[in-house]
């Protein structure tokens, strides 16, 4: 059940905890995970559920987004960059489904999520009430932009990604479950609907 992200954020206390630095993170590329976003500040809360899904080695992402709106959708999103392209489907919610599919090329490799934390600083403990996590914080702030990581004792599970541009908006990313183990992912993971692959000229 997705976790109620305006608590995060406008009813839950986040505390600076001091503690001893942790070890830096060392994030796999490769992973599946169910993740909550909310993203701060704009009005109304913006808030969505997914599953995201990465082969980093292999070139190929694949993310589900369901958006609380008032007609929710669900929106996916196929990484190809092994075939040079992105596919995004766009699934209404509420009554008969009727996918809409549209495409775009790509070129070089599938971007990294965590690339950023070779260059991090530690920036200390902080504690999220709602969640009860008391999470080590590792980030870099460079010409405004902002991306940080937040684990516990093993520097390989993430539990919020936190990037944006500082003063505008921030996008947070729960990470309610991370599993990078081998075969984490399979090719079938990837696989593109017909009806999107039928849209490609």
């Amino acid at each position: 059940m997705m976790k109620l992200l305006v608590a995060v954020f406008y009813m839950a206390a986040l505390h600076d905890v001091a503690t001893a630095q942790s070890k830096r993170p060392n994030i796999s590329e490769t992973f599946v995970a169910q993740v909550d976003v909310g993203v701060v500040p704009t009005v109304p809360q913006v808030n969505s559920w997914g599953t995201w899904k990465r082969d980093y080695e292999k070139n190929m992402g694949y993310q589900s987004s369901t958006h609380n709106a008032f007609v929710p959708f669900l929106f996916e999103t196929w990484w190809r960059y092994d075939m040079g392209v992105v596919y995004n489907m766009a699934t209404s919610l509420v009554g008969t489904p009727s996918p809409s599919c549209t495409h775009s090329s790509v070129t070089g490799h599938l971007p990294n999520l965590f690339g950023f934390l070779a260059n991090a600083t530690y920036i200390g403990m902080q504690y999220f009430d709602i969640f009860e996590w008391k999470l080590h914080m590792w980030g870099v702030n460079e010409t405004g932009f902002e991306a940080a990581v937040g684990v516990m004792e093993d520097p390989s599970r993430p539990y919020i990604l936190r990037r944006g541009q500082r003063g505008q908006e921030l996008a947070y990313y729960f990470f309610n479950s991370f599993n990078s183990s081998k075969n984490a992912v399979t090719a079938a993971d990837f696989m593109v609907p017909k009806q999107c692959m039928k849209s490609r000229p």
